[in-house]
């Protein structure tokens, strides 16, 4: 049976049931059982939320993975003015993931009548969505501050003026919580020790897993930073925020697993984070993964090449008046979106050869059956125009998924396809009627398409995931989960390719295996835009202008800057085109 979403009532007595009533018992936390999905998580019938109560005050939760293979653990402590909650986990919706009515209900069976005097404090390990997505569930509640995500926010709400050297204590009422600045994860890592019971909540940075490292020395002092501090007191154990490693030594479940039944235990030891610090002091500068026990070093970049700057390596730079962003190759130039037009721009020339009128196009347009396919957001249609007069033959209604534009259209053998309601909804329109004639269903905030290896690619924001569509049965035939929050994508060159935002990685998925090749290209933030050329891979994103990946080596081999906001790339007869929509400009370079 599929996950339910239970009422008030049954919550409460799932709240009652699944709590460790022994206090002040480590071996309870170690002992305990944790739900860890299912081979089928269609027919999972575990509850969203476990919810396991190690002492009177403090409740430790975990996010079901079949909701989110993160499976991320949260953290209720409540003292007697405040409750502090650490991470909301993996999932925004309130529906599939009640964390706010848990934590009421918590606080309902410890406060009782004076519940709503109590505040509650929302609090983070640090800033990936897979540790706030749910902080919208808080944001409006009576008697409630949720700690921005952001350093200044951190370092503001708690007080703490020498970021990272400065311990500072959090009084919860009788109940002091010490906060450890502990970066290298990621820039707002920040660890919790609880004086009451002697835990070290340590997020992602130390916990039974792949430890993700962002910046090695930031990483190796922050560890430095931990072992001095469980010196001063007794740290009873490290609790972090995932279970990766089996329960095996040194046998780490595969990224993306939705079911993990010999999980390793949650806490680790003061002797293990020691152990940890040697291997880094015996490492030094050197960046590299390492395998432990219990735990492996996993750092998320290598060395990157030096930018180029894309104005001395153009062969041709072109001023464009308005807003150029979305492009599409066609046989012979280039079409790029622009303010109430999209327009068609040749090698060689300075200006535009042919321009049509669409009032607000929008998203990765399409070139097939003759004509060019563009997404209008003004009317939430598609515009079918001529690829050689550019006369608009027909303006077909679909609806757009992401109303905002940052979305794709694909052309098939006999379809064109896009994403056509954020709630999940495929439509695939007829080149000969110009009419939608069939609708398929697939996750909801799934926005971007392609066709390749006679399928349909789909990347869904929300689950980090890349659903396959058999374009003749229109089914939904495989899922493969890939970095966080994939937007964009291509096929080619022997693989289906993902833009992952948040992350900035890119995600190669074998379109047969379906096994995942991750490629570190530091380039998290919105927008940008993927392609493939006759060689490589062509990524193009805010923090770095335009970066080049080798599908051989699975490595970028150079990048372009200056950054210049977004923009878009397509490849074009030995031509990479390559827009900034900030600065009005187009580059053009040798493939």
């Amino acid at each position: 049976m599929p996950i339910r979403h239970p009422r008030s009532a049954i919550y409460f007595l799932l709240i009652v049931l699944t709590s460790c009533v022994k206090q002040n018992d480590t071996a309870v936390i170690e002992n305990v059982k944790w739900i860890h999905g299912s081979t089928d998580c269609k027919q999972n019938a575990d509850a969203p939320i476990q919810v396991i109560r190690y002492n009177l005050n403090t409740w430790i939760l975990r996010q079901n993975k079949c909701l989110n293979y993160e499976a991320p653990f949260l953290f209720v402590l409540m003292g007697e003015i405040s409750t502090l909650l650490i991470d909301t986990g993996a999932t925004k919706d309130s529906l599939r993931f009640p964390l706010r009515h848990v934590v009421d209900s918590l606080m309902h069976l410890f406060y009782r009548e004076n519940f709503s005097k109590i505040e509650l404090v929302v609090a983070h390990t640090h800033a990936h969505g897979d540790h706030h997505a749910a902080d919208s569930q808080f944001i409006k509640r009576t008697n409630a501050k949720v700690v921005g995500l952001s350093l200044p926010q951190v370092q503001s709400f708690f007080g703490i003026t020498n970021w990272p050297n400065q311990l500072q204590n959090y009084d919860l009422g009788k109940r002091v919580i010490d906060l450890i600045p502990i970066p290298g994860h990621e820039k707002t890592s920040l660890a919790f020790y609880d004086r009451e019971t002697g835990f070290l909540f340590s997020g992602d940075t130390f916990y039974p897993g792949r430890l993700y490292v962002e910046d090695w020395q930031a990483f190796g002092l922050s560890i430095k930073r931990l072992v001095e501090f469980s010196k001063t007191r007794e740290v009873k154990g490290f609790i972090g925020n995932h279970i990766e490693m089996t329960n095996v030594d040194k046998k780490d479940y595969p990224i993306g697993t939705t079911y993990q039944p010999e999980e390793h235990d949650l806490l680790l030891s003061v002797n293990d984070l020691n152990e940890l610090y040697r291997s880094i002091v015996k490492l030094g500068d050197t960046v590299k993964r390492v395998v432990f026990n219990d735990f492996i070093i996993f750092p998320t970049y290598e060395p990157l090449p030096k930018e180029t700057n894309i104005y001395d390596a153009a062969i041709a730079t072109i001023k464009i008046d308005g807003y150029p962003d979305f492009m599409r190759a066609d046989v012979d130039g280039a079409w790029v979106t622009n303010v109430g037009q999209v327009e068609k721009l040749k090698f060689g020339e300075k200006k535009a050869i042919l321009s049509v009128n669409v009032p607000q196009p929008c998203g990765v347009m399409a070139t097939g059956f003759g004509s060019l396919w563009v997404a209008d957001c003004k009317s939430e249609s598609v515009y079918r125009v001529n690829l050689n007069t550019g006369k608009v033959q027909s303006i077909i209604k679909t609806g757009l998924a992401d109303r905002e534009g940052e979305l794709s259209i694909a052309i098939s053998e006999d379809a064109v396809w896009l994403l056509t309601d954020a709630e999940g909804e495929l439509s695939k329109i007829d080149p000969l009627s110009n009419k939608v004639v069939a609708h398929v269903k697939v996750a909801p905030h799934s926005f971007a398409v392609v066709f390749g290896y006679d399928a349909l690619w789909i990347t869904n924001t929300e689950n980090a995931s890349v659903q396959q569509v058999d374009p003749k049965t229109n089914k939904v035939v495989s899922t493969t989960k890939v970095g966080k929050e994939p937007r964009f994508l291509a096929a080619g060159l022997n693989a289906i390719w993902t833009l992952n935002q948040e992350d900035g990685t890119v995600s190669k998925i074998d379109p047969v295996t379906k096994d995942v090749k991750a490629i570190d290209v530091d380039v998290e933030g919105s927008g940008g835009d993927i392609t493939v050329g006759s060689k490589y891979v062509y990524v193009r994103a805010k923090k770095t202008l335009l970066s080049v990946i080798d599908p051989q080596s699975n490595e970028v081999i150079s990048r372009f800057g200056p950054a210049a906001g977004s923009g878009a790339v397509c490849v074009e007869n030995g031509h990479v085109w390559v827009t900034a929509h900030d600065i009005n400009q187009v580059w053009v370079l040798k493939e």
